[in-house]
């Protein structure tokens, strides 16, 4: 069931440990460097929070889906807008290869060196 206590009492304890790690970091705590990767694994996690606000699961109450979901795409990178009609593009159409968009023009690899490429995005940046 969902709940937004819930909900925003893990985005808060989130949120706190990334200001806890960043702030170590951040002063140059002790062995600081040990904490870069998993600063970099807690903050991209914040993706699938993004990714199940576009489908405004996290919360009972959709706006704060919405709230937090724009908050993300700050740090992320990521406009939230654009990415949940390019996400819910992607489901209505999943592997169609006309109009599914993570891979319309571009089929799924099939061999290690495509996934690398593939991995890499540089096929997305060139064209290819």
């Amino acid at each position: 069931r969902r709940s937004d206590a819930a909900g925003l009492k893990h985005l808060a304890g989130h949120l706190g440990l990334l200001l806890a790690m960043g702030a170590y970091i951040g002063f140059g705590g002790p062995f600081w460097p040990v904490l870069l990767l998993p600063y970099g694994i807690v903050l991209m996690f914040l993706f699938t929070l993004s990714h199940e606000c576009t489908h405004a699961t996290p919360f009972a109450r959709p706006w704060i889906s919405d709230v937090v979901g724009h908050a993300l795409s700050l740090p992320l990178l990521l406009p939230f807008t654009w990415f949940r009609y390019f996400h819910l593009a992607h489901h209505k159409y999943t592997n169609d290869p006309e109009r599914d968009p993570e891979i319309a023009g571009h089929p799924r690899p099939t061999t290690w060196r495509d996934y690398l490429i593939y991995l890499s995005g540089w096929g997305y940046w060139t064209g290819n």
